[in-house]
């Protein structure tokens, strides 16, 4: 599946966005079509994300994990640090919030692109994950032929009954004998495979009362 979105498109609905990467030259334009030439919603945020740096570059990160703030107050957006527990990798800054319209438009189109990559979850639950579903674990699990709305409502619910004191590798085991699949723990970590299973579920659930409400209202 592709965004297929052509530049007459995004000129159109984002002037403002696609104005400010006119400006900026070469690199933001490529920034901009692997956007919308993506074909899962991982390199659409990759896209976004570098793109968002180079339109707006945050600046006052000391580049020391202990003393990173959590949030960083940009031009355009509100760069929140994600701290990976469990990864090792030290965590990462993602543009979150916007502040201007060029932020608007750009997490627009975001939510736009990813909606059409999947179309089963909805893309504003996801992207307030905090970048959780852009890491190579939850990302591959969710566009995974073997992830399916109901198969996350079903590990969902067995993680809110079965899950009391906490979710460990021994959930996963148990998931998996029931024909599930999670996303891996390689370069993840239990607590964040427990979080993309759960937000998941909502973005299903979100997705399919917009739905609901949508025929209504045509109705």
């Amino acid at each position: 599946m592709t965004t297929a979105m052509t530049i007459e498109e995004a000129a159109q609905r984002y002037p403002t966005l696609v104005a400010a990467v006119e400006e900026f030259g070469d690199r933001s334009g490529q920034l901009l079509a692997g956007m919308q030439e993506a074909t899962d919603h991982y390199q659409v945020n990759l896209c976004r994300n570098a793109l968002a740096k180079l339109l707006d570059p945050y600046t006052g990160d000391p580049g020391c994990y202990e003393a990173r703030p959590r949030e960083i107050q940009g031009e355009h957006f509100v760069w929140r640090r994600i701290a990976t527990e469990g990864t090792g990798n030290g965590g990462y800054f993602v543009p979150t919030s916007p502040l201007t319209r060029l932020g608007r438009e750009l997490n627009a189109l975001s939510r736009t692109l990813i909606d059409r990559l999947l179309p089963e979850f909805d893309a504003y639950t996801l992207l307030q994950a905090g970048g959780l579903f852009f890491e190579d674990a939850p990302a591959v699990w969710i566009e995974s032929e073997y992830t399916t709305p109901e198969k996350v409502l079903q590990m969902a619910g067995y993680i809110a009954v079965s899950c009391q004191q906490g979710f460990g590798w021994r959930d996963i085991e148990a998931l998996q004998a029931m024909g599930l699949v999670t996303p891996s723990l390689e370069h993840s970590s239990c607590p964040r495979i427990e979080t993309a299973i759960m937000t998941a579920a909502k973005a299903v659930i979100v997705r399919r009362t917009k739905n609901a409400r949508k025929e209504a209202n045509n109705g």
